[in-house]
Parts: structure tokens; sequence; C-alpha cells
């Protein structure tokens, strides 16, 4: 993998992300919290999650040993996501536009939540990084059609070929 390969996968990453942001916006503010199952209890825990976890994995690549991450009670609406998610967007893209194909060989050490202890090398876990928000916009894709909403396609194919 190259620094331009990780550039583009983040391309796509918030692509995909505005992409759903926009279908989600659509919803009924009431219907975002509404408890529908899942790995979190609403859609708007879901967008939260993958926001915020974008958030601690940053932090983590900065070498922060004890990431804080925000609560999706402080985020009422897709307005506040998309405001928070704009802001972390704005740390990750310099970050990842300034990454040398060296860059992504420097090791992360780091303690997961669960206190597990680790050291992956940059380019995998900025592999996790992109990974993450694609298994958990899939999540969110099911949540907007259980809410009898239509989902936006998020697929790489669809980002590749220019046809989204």
């Amino acid at each position: 993998m190259t620094a331009n390969d990780v550039r583009r996968l983040v391309d796509y990453n918030y692509w995909a992300r505005d992409r759903q942001l926009k279908a989600v916006a659509a919803i009924p503010t009431a219907e975002l919290s509404r408890p529908l199952g899942g790995s979190f209890p609403s859609l708007l825990h879901h967008l939260v999650h993958i926001m915020e976890v974008e958030s601690l994995w940053y932090q983590r690549f900065q070498g922060v040993a004890r990431p804080s991450m925000r609560r999706a009670a402080e985020f009422p609406d897709v307005t506040a996501i998309a405001a928070r998610w704009a802001e972390v967007e704005g740390e990750v893209r310099p970050f990842v536009s300034r990454l040398t194909d060296a860059d992504l060989e420097r090791v992360v050490n780091g303690r997961f939540t669960s206190g597990a202890t680790f050291a992956i090398p940059l380019s995998d876990l900025l592999i996790h990084f992109v990974n993450h928000g694609s298994y958990h916009r899939g999540q969110v894709t099911t949540l907007i059609r259980q809410l009898g909403f239509t989902p936006a396609p998020v697929d790489w194919t669809v980002f590749v070929s220019g046809n989204g």
C-alpha cells in the first residue's frame, strides 16, 4: 500500500459519508433516535459511533495515549453530527495528505478500548479506519431501509466509476 492508496481510500470514506448523511437528512429527527436494534440503539448512535471512532483513531495516530470519544447524546440531529464530522475530517485529511510511503511502515502502539495493547503498522490501521466506517455504513443502510427511506449507494465501485 502506498500513501496515494491511503489518500484514495480516505477520499472514498468521506465521499460515502457525505452521501449517507444526505440520505439521513431526509429522515425526521425523531426517527433518527428510534430504537431499531443493531450494534447501537439507533441510527443516530451508529453515525456518532463511526464519526467518533474516526476521531479516536486519529488521536491514536498522533500518539495520544488515552483518546477521548464524545457520546451520542451530544449530537441531537444530523446537523450537529455533520458539523462535528467536518471537524474530524479537517484533522484527518491534512494528516493523510502529508503521509509518505515510509510513514506507513511506522508502528503505532496503543491500547484498545478493551484494555488490550497493540503494536500495528500505520498502514494497517488506516485500512481499519476506512473498513470500520464501511462496516457500519452497511448497518446504517439497513436502518435507513427499516425506517422506510432510501439509502444512497456507497459502494466502492460506485465511487471509482464516477456514477455516484
